[in-house]
């Protein structure tokens, strides 16, 4: 178990923090074996390389600042837990371009795995349209 995975919210914080990153792999480590991702206008992506290919491109075409992620509810039932969250970053295209800034809500799914460390299971997000930045 890494230091940071002990707790639901260490996930999550650590899953925002990635989102800053240029590393598809710190965001699917994140995420349990056979975990989902089910983003709004994508297909859904299973199991973790899938969610590591997922996050590559995203990655790969824009830089992310000031990602933000805030869990009001964070419920624990054992080794199962979930959140209902909002998010907000902005987001630039790295050949250029408009920044826009980006909100909505997400559920996050998580359990504990047996050596102890919890990783997301189900993650779904409801984007609302983007606010473009001067």
């Amino acid at each position: 178990m890494t230091p940071e995975h002990r707790s639901p919210a260490d996930v999550l914080a650590s899953f925002n923090r990635a989102l800053g990153g240029e590393d598809p792999r710190a965001l699917a480590e994140l995420f349990a074996d056979d975990a989902q991702l089910l983003f709004a206008n994508r297909a859904p992506a299973v199991g973790r390389d899938a969610i590591r290919e997922h996050w590559a491109p995203i990655l790969a075409a824009n830089v992310t600042t000031d990602p933000e992620l805030t869990c009001p509810i964070v419920d624990v039932h054992a080794d199962d837990a979930y959140a209902a969250c909002s998010y907000a970053e902005t987001v630039r295209l790295r050949a250029g371009g408009e920044a826009r800034r980006l909100h909505g809500r997400s559920v996050f799914f998580l359990r504990r795995e047996p050596d102890g460390a919890w990783r997301i299971r189900l993650a779904m997000n409801s984007p609302a349209p983007p606010d473009p930045i001067g």
